[in-house]
């Protein structure tokens, strides 16, 4: 199975643009009216050689009741929920918005791997911009202008770098469950004594041998 790549992130920051610069053709509309993907756009891509499955998504939106933007937020859980690894876009023209603040904090909640991606970094000076993100609470923050292909190679030798390498987590390892055996008894009757190795290699010299090792 592919690993699946999420693109997420609060409308009009470059999503679709970005989605459109890694599967190498126009694919995604792109606008300046925000709100324009509104379903989940799946690709297959070959990234320099590694496949993977590449999904855009609509511009996030807090919890809302109306029909649309519920629907849309659906979609983003459930790209979210599959993804191996998430490519969180943020705008820095825009610096932090609220709205990232709060959609970070649901992704980090995730415990999953995420790039967390700065867009719009058109000019060398502005690369210095791309510092402010740390702030949402991610180690790896890479700044990129989506719509000229700067930073696009490091994005995709990041990306490369993950998904071949993953992050072994503590709920991947198979769970051991051990017999527990008691050692009870009165006051001073010696049962620190009993389960203490030091102790018992005088007493019992073959255990002495098995403590070397």
């Amino acid at each position: 199975m592919l690993p699946i790549i999420t693109i997420v992130g609060r409308e009009n920051v470059g999503k679709s643009t970005l989605f459109n610069r890694l599967v190498g053709r126009r694919t995604a509309i792109t606008h300046r009216e925000p709100g324009i993907t509104r379903d989940r756009n799946i690709k297959e891509v070959n990234l320099e050689g590694t496949n993977i499955k590449l999904v855009d998504t609509g511009g996030y939106y807090p919890d809302e009741t109306q029909s649309l933007k519920s629907k849309i937020r659906e979609q983003i859980d459930i790209s979210l929920k599959s993804a191996d690894l998430i490519l969180f876009i943020v705008d820095a023209k825009d610096g932090i918005m609220a709205l990232d603040n709060e959609f970070a904090t649901s992704v980090r909640k995730l415990n999953k791997r995420v790039i967390l991606v700065v867009n719009k970094i058109d000019i060398e000076a502005r690369k210095s911009q791309a510092l402010e993100f740390y702030k949402l609470g991610f180690s790896e923050v890479l700044p990129i202008s989506a719509i000229h292909s700067v930073g696009i190679d490091a994005l995709i030798d990041k990306i490369k770098e993950i998904i071949s390498y993953p992050t072994i987590r503590p709920s991947d390892y198979p769970t051991i469950t051990l017999p527990l055996i008691a050692i009870i008894g009165r006051p001073n009757v010696g049962k620190s004594t009993y389960i203490n190795p030091r102790t018992n290699a005088y007493r019992y010299p073959w255990s002495a041998a098995a403590n070397k090792d």
